[in-house]
């Protein structure tokens, strides 16, 4: 069956469309505020759960900061590298488990928060 062409389109913008400044600095924010849960609750969850709220603020900040350099990367496509494209790079749900149960085998085997090299 063939697909019904249609004149009409629900489409707001084209695709080379650009939306005026304000309606794109709305879409941002709200993009940006979305992130933020996605990119800030997994470093909290890990940091709680195995007892690093003192470093609380440096998890968070580091897993923006990564997100931020990584979203770069995609965008700007230095060396070749990267979609070309605006595809945001966060943190992951996906791998607290794995982190957790090697945070608590380091706990169980005597590692603590304070490490000392030499």
């Amino acid at each position: 069956m063939p697909p019904e062409s249609s004149s009409t389109s629900d489409l707001i913008y084209g695709l080379n469309d650009r939306p005026k400044p304000a309606p794109a600095l709305l879409a941002a924010l709200q993009h940006v505020l979305a992130a933020f849960v996605g990119i800030i609750t997994p470093p909290l969850i890990i940091g709680s759960t195995l007892g690093l709220t003192a470093y609380l603020p440096y998890l968070i900040s580091m897993a923006l900061m990564v997100s931020g350099v990584g979203t770069f990367i995609q965008a700007r496509r230095p060396f070749g590298i990267g979609a070309g494209m605006i595809c945001l790079q966060g943190t992951s749900f996906a791998f607290l488990g794995a982190v957790l149960s090697a945070g608590f085998l380091v706990k169980q085997r005597g590692g603590s928060r304070k490490t000392s090299w030499r």
